[in-house]
């Protein structure tokens, strides 16, 4: 269940060159993921309910403050966001300005020996806080099974 109901705004990144083009997406409203136990970190552990619905989301500490790009190397299937049960976003992050891309979260198995054993599509944006700083936006479906977990770092 995400904890925080609160909806956010963002301001959006600009272009370079441009100066007024935003992702639109930046200025709607999104979910905030901040559980600790997101962090992608070892030994984590902690309540991980699955209450989830498509929409757009942000991580934000201390849960971290964006997906894994490549599989997490922890192990151990009691590491929340191990290399077994973390989704990976499988390119790498927008830059600012852009427009929503779409891309895949995937998730490993060791036991199939597979990187993208299972996988969901998703869109991300990049966009800005009123200091300049770049944090991400991800349209983010339920996962494929219930012990899959969206991580961050």
């Amino acid at each position: 269940t995400v904890q925080n109901t609160r909806q956010y705004f963002a301001y959006c990144a600009e272009k370079k060159g441009t100066g007024n083009e935003q992702a639109k997406q930046c200025r709607l409203p999104y979910e905030t993921l901040s559980q600790s136990w997101r962090k992608v970190k070892p030994g984590n552990s902690g309540d991980r309910s699955h209450s989830f619905k498509k929409q757009w989301y942000r991580f934000s500490d201390p849960a971290g403050s964006q997906m894994l790009t490549a599989p997490s190397t922890y192990e151990g299937y009691n590491n929340i966001c191990s290399h077994d049960r973390a989704g990976w976003m499988n390119r790498a992050h927008p830059g600012g300005g852009e427009e929503p891309v779409r891309g895949r979260i995937c998730f490993a198995s060791h036991d199939f020996g597979d990187d993208c054993k299972w996988s969901v599509e998703i869109q991300v944006v990049a966009c800005q806080e009123e200091d300049g700083s770049t944090f991400y936006l991800y349209e983010l479906p339920p996962t494929p099974q219930c012990s899959l977990v969206y991580c961050a770092q």
